[in-house]
């Protein structure tokens, strides 16, 4: 049974990896802001929260592709610092685009 992937920040590149996944045949729910923004996603299968809470809540694994935020800049905050996120959340990594590159590299 293939991962349950939740997807946060459905801008060009968000909407595009959420779209990706879709294809790949996961099973996908979106949440966004601009609640707009899941609809084009919704059409092609995915489950569009209505809230962040909504979104863990229903996925194995939460990609969050966001900026600008007070979460941008924490390496790892522990889940329950998070209360939107769901219960059963044990562990938090944000990663920036600079270190996630370079956690894929090994640089």
């Amino acid at each position: 049974m293939k991962k349950r992937i939740g997807f946060m920040g459905l801008g060009i590149m968000g909407r595009a990896m959420a779209a990706n996944l879709l294809k790949a045949g996961f099973p996908v729910t979106v949440y966004n802001r601009d609640k707009q923004k899941t609809l084009p996603l919704a059409d092609m299968g995915a489950i569009a929260a209505d809230s962040p809470r909504q979104l863990a809540d229903n996925c194995d694994v939460a990609i969050l592709v966001v900026g600008r935020t007070r979460l941008a800049n924490k390496p790892s905050t522990p889940a329950h610092d998070l209360g939107w996120l769901g219960e059963d959340v044990e562990d938090l990594r944000l990663l920036n685009g600079k270190d996630f590159s370079q956690a894929f590299l090994g640089s």
